[in-house]
């Protein structure tokens, strides 16, 4: 464990990771809390098929290269579940290895957590947790289907909400990768994401 204030940060169970990948990987582009600005819409969409296996309540970042929100999002609805918040601060994942799961990271990412605006550390942690299943056109633009075997690393935190009033985490690092229209993987631009969460916000 490591401290931050009077907030106890706690280190995710493998278990409790594999879940956040498989309630993330439920998410069209069409409706989806990896996309920025959702919280404009007037709906909280982190409360969509939340893991029932597991006890916490997963939050989002901005997938791929979805970049940097400027739109505050809503806790009420975790705050309320009572449940531990799972953060996924600054995370990626690959079929191919671990290795390249970390080259999405880059070699000396910047990651951001701050709770309270009190500058926080996360705690680093690979995971292997397929199988996963993807939609089709999923917030992470990965092929369809199950994935059997998949390669999650990353900076995580589990905390209480209790004490919490605001959430910003997020990071910059590598490349994310894309399909062109031949369906060749090219450079889809640097993995850039960051988030901020409000308890006082009203969705």
């Amino acid at each position: 464990m490591s401290e931050t204030s009077d907030i106890t940060i706690k280190e995710p169970t493998d278990e409790e990771i594999k879940a956040w990948w498989n309630w993330a990987s439920q998410f069209s582009m069409a409706s989806t809390p990896f996309a920025r600005e959702w919280a404009k819409e007037g709906r909280d969409y982190n409360i969509k098929g939340q893991p029932v296996n597991v006890h916490v309540f997963c939050l989002s970042c901005t997938a791929g290269a979805g970049g940097r929100d400027v739109v505050t999002r809503p806790l009420k609805a975790a705050i309320a579940s009572g449940m531990d918040l799972l953060i996924p601060v600054f995370v990626a994942a690959s079929e191919i290895s671990f290795d390249a799961a970390e080259e999405l990271l880059g070699e000396a990412p910047k990651v951001r957590f701050f709770i309270n605006e009190v500058e926080a550390r996360p705690i680093k942690k690979q995971t292997s947790v397929g199988p996963i299943v993807f939609v089709e056109n999923n917030s992470f633009e990965e092929e369809p289907g199950t994935k059997e075997v998949y390669y999650s690393t990353g900076y995580w935190a589990k905390v209480s909400p209790e004490g919490i009033r605001s959430l910003r985490f997020g990071g910059s690092g590598g490349q994310t990768y894309q399909q062109n229209a031949q369906g060749e993987k090219i450079i889809g631009g640097d993995f850039n994401t960051e988030v901020t969460y409000d308890i006082e916000a009203q969705v």
